[in-house]
């Protein structure tokens, strides 16, 4: 896992070893201050210090959960529905006023009664430093999910004073 994309987003690019330790990273972003910004498949969002390679795990979701077992299917190639963390983006104006990280990752709904694997997208505050998580908000639930080949990736930008969350889910 080994690379580093410059503060102010130019074409240059340094290839590091990052001392992070990360488990199944699966997204990155890059901020204006050169951090990274790392979704890991279990939930979790972990800040990335490019010069010295060092992380601090910021977001963990209490509620993440990989598939329930009673889900599985034997007349699927892949017995147990997709889950995971599949798209980390930050708001457009991330570096300015606007402390959010947005994350859509695997749940359970009805968990007690008739476990169902879901997806849902949170808004997550920062603390003024961008180190800790201090506010989650459930954006969009129940977002349906697959047997094989599952993806997804979400998007924020603003245009013309509007903001905007593009999400895509599937195969």
């Amino acid at each position: 896992f080994s690379f580093i994309c410059n503060a102010l987003h130019a074409q240059h690019f340094v290839r590091r070893e990052l001392t992070a330790e990360l488990e199944i990273p699966w997204e990155i972003q890059c901020s204006n201050d050169g951090n990274l910004w790392i979704s890991e498949s279990q939930g979790r969002i972990v800040k990335v210090n490019p010069t010295t390679g060092i992380g601090k795990q910021i977001f963990k979701a209490k509620d993440y959960s990989d598939a329930h077992p009673s889900e599985k299917s034997n007349l699927c190639h892949k017995p147990s529905p997709g889950s995971g963390c599949l798209g980390l983006a930050l708001h457009p104006d991330f570096n300015t006023d606007s402390p959010y990280v947005f994350l859509l990752y695997s749940y359970l709904k009805n968990p007690l009664t008739t476990p169902q694997t879901r997806f849902k997208i949170v808004k997550i505050e920062l603390n003024k430093n961008r180190d800790s998580a201090i506010a989650v908000w459930d954006l969009v639930l129940n977002l349906p999910t697959g047997f094989d080949h599952l993806g997804g990736r979400i998007l924020t930008i603003k245009e013309k004073g509007n903001y905007y969350l593009f999400v895509s889910t599937g195969d």
